[in-house]
C-alpha cells in the first residue's frame, strides 16, 4: 500500500461520527379529528402513563389561543394524545408557543402480567 493510502486510512478511522434515528408510533394515534388535550406548565400533568413523542413549536401572529391551536393541529398530525408542559412566549410581532407531544401507555394483552404461573 501506499502512505497516502495508509492516511487517508488513518484520517477516517479516527473521525468522529454522528447517528440520526427518526421514528414515528403510528399505531398509537388518537381518532381522527381528535384535538390533543394541553396541560400548561405549571398546571397538574396528567396521571396516566406516557411516552413522549416531539418538542413542538408554533407561532402566530394573531394570539396567545390560535398560537396554542396551531401546536394543537401539529400534534393532532402526528398521532399525539396530549400536549403537556405548554408554555408561551408573547413578542411584539409573534407569539411563540412551545410544548411536548405525549401519547399515553395502551395496555395490549402481550404487556399486560401473566397470572397463570
Amino acid at each position: 500500500m501506499s502512505a497516502a493510502l495508509i492516511g487517508a486510512l488513518m484520517l477516517t478511522g479516527c473521525a468522529g461520527t454522528t447517528d440520526l434515528y427518526e421514528f414515528r408510533l403510528t399505531s398509537m394515534a388518537t381518532q381522527p379529528g381528535t384535538l390533543p388535550k394541553v396541560y400548561m406548565r405549571g398546571t397538574q400533568p396528567p396521571s396516566s402513563p406516557f411516552f413522549e413523542l416531539a418538542l413542538l413549536q408554533a407561532r402566530s401572529n394573531e394570539s396567545f389561543p390560535d398560537a396554542v391551536a396551531a401546536l394543537q393541529q401539529q400534534a393532532a398530525r402526528i398521532g399525539a394524545d396530549a400536549l403537556v408542559d405548554v408554555r408561551g412566549d408573547w413578542g411584539s410581532y409573534e407569539t411563540t408557543v412551545l410544548g411536548t407531544a405525549i401519547v399515553w401507555v395502551r395496555q395490549t394483552p402481550e404487556s399486560q402480567p401473566r397470572t397463570d404461573r
